[in-house]
């Protein structure tokens, strides 16, 4: 046989089997559900989850994590999850699966509040980047410092030439800390310029702010946190993130790495 029908044999073959391997919708659905289901591991309120960075946190069981948004590897190791919370009263809470479970919070759940959404990535620390610092507020001008909010601000992009009372560029706010990784965030492009730099702590966010944040080696997140005065409760909102997230860490060791998930 022609060496270019046989090539041509072989490019059907696996255009076939590509179609008979194609999941549909359904398919798709019910093979996160069943790996979500065998994944996790329920201990009492909790579900413990087995992170690709080498580590295990436990969730209350009542929380909101989606099969759909939540992702493993071959080994069961999630890689990829989403969670959510509520800003009440200078309070995180995670959002309950239903709304039965808010009286968990032990207060009473406001119509309107806050929300910061944590788009968390798990890797194993090795594959953990230095830090890049061109982007970062110490490589800019001007800067603008909010002590009292433990944050500052810089351009987003470009260097702003001259320093002017009233906002004339993108802002990037970084969160001040002792982190080796910069937690910054930024806002929608009109929500501060034009307005005074002293008072842009009190300028209304009508949507939300998205940052990045990194938990711990290995872990990190793009969160999504408004509307209202972000900049007067950010940093609060992501020291309680860190206490939230560290108080759910297992310590024990993780099961052995044998377990398969039959997705």
């Amino acid at each position: 046989m022609p060496t270019w029908c046989s090539a041509a044999l072989l490019l059907a073959a696996c255009l076939l089997a590509a179609c008979k391997e194609r999941e549909s919708p359904t398919q798709s659905m019910e093979r996160k559900l069943r790996t979500h289901a065998a994944c996790r591991q329920p201990a009492g309120e909790d579900v413990i989850y087995t992170t690709a960075a080498g580590f295990r946190f436990a969730v209350p069981a009542w929380t909101d994590v989606s099969a759909f948004e939540t992702t493993y590897n071959a080994r069961c190791e999630v890689e990829s999850m989403i969670l959510d919370f509520a800003w009440i009263d200078g309070r995180l809470l995670p959002i309950p699966h239903e709304p039965k479970d808010r009286s968990r919070a032990g207060i009473a759940w406001p119509e309107r509040y806050d929300t910061l959404r944590l788009a968390l990535s798990f890797r194993p620390p090795a594959m953990d980047a230095a830090p890049y610092r061109p982007y970062t507020c110490a490589a800019k001008t001007p800067v603008h410092h909010y002590p009292e909010l433990g944050l500052r601000m810089c351009p987003q992009w470009a260097q702003a030439k001259p320093e002017a009372p009233v906002l004339a560029f993108w802002p990037r706010f970084e969160i001040v800390d002792d982190s080796e990784y910069v937690t910054s965030f930024s806002c929608g492009d009109r929500d501060f310029v034009g307005h005074p730099v002293a008072q842009l702590p009190d300028v209304e966010v009508a949507y939300s702010c998205r940052g990045y944040w990194r938990w711990r080696p290995g872990a990190h997140a793009m969160f999504d946190f408004g509307p209202g005065k972000v900049l007067r409760k950010s940093a609060s909102v992501m020291r309680a993130a860190r206490a939230t997230l560290d108080g759910w860490i297992v310590t024990a060791p993780a099961p052995a790495q044998g377990r398969s998930h039959g997705g």
